[in-house]
């Protein structure tokens, strides 16, 4: 069984756009103990074998996991089938990185299972085929991460130790947000205050800062609501990850994490919320 461990964006800045379409991002990522598992059969059939205890996920051709291994056994000629089981315990499409941790951990697992040898630069080209996010999520180490995802430069971070994390039932569609993103910032359909707003933002060193969280706010106005409660329990600063809808904010004491845990469910009881640990950093 190998585990495949949550990303969090403590820092997402948009700093270009590509002829191609895809955004230039400065990030700064994190890991936490969340973590979904996948167990792996190898047998003759040739055939890939999906299951899920969620049954949301895609167990087709759809999923990012299936895709991974369907190309590394065409690319690198490998006959063995493989049933694998994943237990899903991120949040889906919570902007956690969920999908692209299970992609990353089946990327590392081939490489060392079959010995395939990849270089640190041919495993991150080979991630970033199937998201930006997969290339990180093969370290799980809090890193500077640019381009398009596939520059990676670890570093030391000093953090509290423990992170509290909510995902409402909102669906965030990450291409409808950079969409919207580019429009609110275009110069012929936006307004001069927004556009001086963002760049007032772009110029702001802040370790924690995420540009999308306020188009990701202006399509879903209840997580600017959420953010504000949280705010007022916790008196921490509450930052959005990725593209949304997940929040969080950080904690030194994990009594005082669980207290705010409680009492924001009290109001919120159908949202998704943990509290989980920091892995990586020092303390």
């Amino acid at each position: 069984m190998i585990k495949a461990y949550a990303k969090v964006n403590l820092r997402l800045k948009v700093v270009g756009k590509r002829p191609n379409g895809y955004h230039d991002l400065e990030m700064i990522n994190i890991s936490v103990d969340l973590s979904d598992s996948l167990s792996i059969k190898k047998n003759k059939s040739g055939d890939i074998i999906i299951r899920c205890n969620n049954p949301l996920l895609p167990t087709d051709d759809n999923n990012i996991v299936h895709k991974v291994v369907k190309y590394i056994k065409e690319t690198y000629q490998i006959s063995d089938g493989f049933e694998i089981m994943i237990d899903k315990k991120i949040p889906i499409g919570a902007g956690l990185g969920g999908g692209s941790s299970d992609a990353a951990a089946m990327i590392n697992w081939f490489n060392n299972e079959y010995r395939l040898n990849l270089s640190e630069d041919a495993l991150i080209g080979l991630a970033l085929k199937f998201g930006a996010d997969v290339p990180y999520c093969l370290y799980g180490q809090p890193a500077i991460v640019t381009g398009i995802g596939e520059e990676i430069n670890f570093i030391k971070l000093n953090l509290p130790k423990y992170l509290l994390l909510i995902t409402p039932p909102i669906n965030v569609s990450t291409k409808e947000i950079f969409n919207d993103y580019d429009r609110l910032i275009s110069k012929e359909n936006s307004d001069l205050n927004y556009r001086t707003n963002i760049y007032k933002k772009q110029k702001n060193n802040e370790l924690m800062e995420n540009d999308l969280m306020e188009v990701t706010f202006n399509k879903h106005p209840i997580l600017e609501k959420m953010k504000r409660f949280l705010e007022s329990l916790s008196k921490r600063k509450v930052m959005m990850s990725g593209s949304g809808p997940s929040l969080f904010c950080l904690f030194d004491s994990l009594n005082e994490a669980n207290q705010i845990k409680d009492q924001y469910q009290e109001r919120y009881p159908n949202h998704y919320i943990n509290v989980t640990q920091i892995i990586n950093v020092e303390k």
